[in-house]
């Protein structure tokens, strides 16, 4: 079980997903689509243990669910400018 969470990068991608659901307007598959991908980031970091170090191990399943993640928030019209911003992947 997760207790406390400190890891920016980690931080970051709950709250990009967090201004996804938020939104009041775009697409509900676009914001499936997304949810879907953070998901698999989240259970795959779950597998991991929680281990903060996966950016540093490109070829992990959290760091490829990671990005993933991300480049499925990009596709998003509305996410880009905000995604690109925070360049974390």
């Amino acid at each position: 079980m997760l207790t406390c969470l400190e890891h920016d990068d980690t931080i970051y991608a709950l709250d990009t997903h967090a201004g996804i659901l938020s939104w009041n307007s775009g697409g509900k598959a676009e914001k499936l689509q997304v949810t879907n991908a953070f998901t698999r980031f989240i259970q795959a970091f779950e597998r991991s243990g929680f281990d903060e170090s996966y950016l540093h191990t490109k070829d992990s399943e959290v760091a490829r669910a990671y990005r993933d993640f991300f480049k499925c928030s990009e596709s998003s019209s509305k996410m880009k400018k905000r995604v690109r911003a925070g360049g974390r992947y």
